[in-house]
Order: C-alpha cells, then sequence, then structure tokens
C-alpha cells in the first residue's frame, strides 16, 4: 500500500467559507455549501490560493486491498490447481493393462506333425492326452498374465479411488472459488 497525499486549495466564496479544491478541478465549476456556483482557477491561479495538506489516505494497487473475499478466491484456486496437478499424475502414471498371450494354433504344421507320426507314436500321445488331459499345467505365459492383470485390477481400483478423491478436492475448491468470487465486499469504514 502507498500513501498519497494531495495538496488541497482554499477557494473563498461570497459567504465567507472555503471550499477544498486540487489541481484536477483546475477550471471546473464546484459548488459551495450554500449554493453558489465557484469557478475554480486555472493550474496557474490556483497557486495563489491557500494551500492545505489534505490528510495522507491509503490507496492499494489492486483496488479494495486484500480481504476475506480474495483469499477464499485464492484458497479456492489452490484447491482446484491441486485437483488438476493430481489428476495429471493419475493420469501419467497409468500402468499399461497387460495384453493376454495368444496362442495360435497353426493347424497346417500341426497337421504335419500328426501326419509324420508312426503309429506308436501317436498311440503313445492319445494314451497320455487321455491320462493328463491336454494341457494339466497352464501355461507359464498364462498364469504370468493371470498374475499381472489381478494386480492391475487391483490398481486400478485404488486409482478409481484416488480419482475420486482427487475429483472431490477440485469441487470443493471450484465452489470454495466462486462463494468467493459472490462474496459482497465490506464497505469502505465497517
Amino acid at each position: 500500500m502507498a500513501t498519497v497525499t494531495r495538496t488541497k486549495y482554499l477557494l473563498p466564496c461570497t459567504c465567507g467559507r472555503q471550499v477544498k479544491v486540487d489541481a484536477s478541478q483546475a477550471g471546473l465549476t464546484v459548488a459551495c455549501r450554500c449554493g453558489a456556483q465557484l469557478e475554480v482557477p486555472t493550474l496557474r491561479g490556483l497557486k495563489q490560493l491557500e494551500q492545505v495538506d489534505d490528510a495522507p489516505r491509503h490507496v492499494s494497487r489492486g483496488g479494495e486491498g486484500w480481504g476475506p473475499r480474495q483469499a477464499m478466491i485464492l484458497g479456492g484456486l489452490l484447491l482446484v490447481g491441486l485437483s488438476l496437478a493430481g489428476g495429471g499424475y493419475l493420469y501419467a502414471t497409468l500402468p499399461a493393462e497387460p495384453i493376454e498371450p495368444e496362442f495360435a494354433i497353426n493347424r497346417e504344421l500341426l497337421q504335419k506333425q500328426v501326419e509324420s507320426m508312426n503309429l506308436s507314436q501317436t498311440f503313445a500321445l492319445w494314451t497320455h492326452m487321455v491320462k493328463n488331459g491336454l494341457d494339466p499345467k497352464p501355461h507359464a505365459a498364462i498364469r504370468n498374465y493371470k498374475a499381472q492383470k489381478k494386480q492391475y485390477e487391483a490398481i486400478m481400483r485404488s486409482r478409481r479411488h484416488w480419482a475420486i478423491a482427487d475429483a472431490t478436492v477440485g469441487a470443493v475448491g471450484l465452489l470454495i472459488a466462486i462463494s468467493g468470487m459472490l462474496r459482497r465486499s465490506p464497505k469502505a469504514g465497517s
């Protein structure tokens, strides 16, 4: 805040009163309390009048100055910014969804392998499949995929909870900022 003092000049009226005027009113007409219209002299003429230093007043550069209204707006906007930063972090650090391994069966190759087997090899394969099933133990890639998928789903559930909390903080911040903007400014002197 800066302190500003303006030099005032006392303009005499025919009623005996003196009206305070300043340099910005030079050449204008002002009214006395008695109702008389007085012409304010030019700047040169003002210098011949009696000078009075008006009481210093405090002037803020931003209008009304800092108060609860501005604090609410700033606090709300800070919460919105925090929410946006949190949302950006959550989005930027999303893990990649695991890709299910593909086991494409090359039917032509399988057909050639089966055709190249002799009778005893075909019978041994058939008894093995009857006894053990087609594939009694899941392939290591499938086991790994299922574990990764489970971990991914757990992370995404946690991320959803954080995203809801983040959005709630942003909404509260926005409401605080809006209520600060809608709040009436206190009257001067009250």
